[in-house]
């Protein structure tokens, strides 16, 4: 039987590290500090985290402006889904 470390190693052999780019809108805030600034705004906490996700990982690379108008389409939607 292979130990972690022996998996480990493989993994290390198949799979090049890729350098990833720094995000164009980076920032020292997190996930977790956008969600709680949602919440003290009056926004359910999982509404700003799902909000603070999206503006991250699916809108990442938009201009503010496009973020803004994407966010806006989004709770569109969701609205009219009768979701949110």
């Amino acid at each position: 039987m292979r130990t972690p470390a022996q998996i480990a190693a493989d993994l290390e052999r198949c799979y090049e590290r890729v350098e990833m780019p720094k995000p164009r809108y980076d920032d020292d805030c997190d996930i977790y500090d956008t969600a709680e600034s949602g919440q003290r705004a009056g926004i359910p906490w999982t509404l700003a985290w799902t909000m603070g996700s999206l503006n991250d990982e699916e809108w990442g690379k938009l201009s503010p402006e496009e973020r803004w108008l994407a966010a806006r389409r989004w709770i569109n939607e969701q609205l009219a889904k009768g979701i949110a």
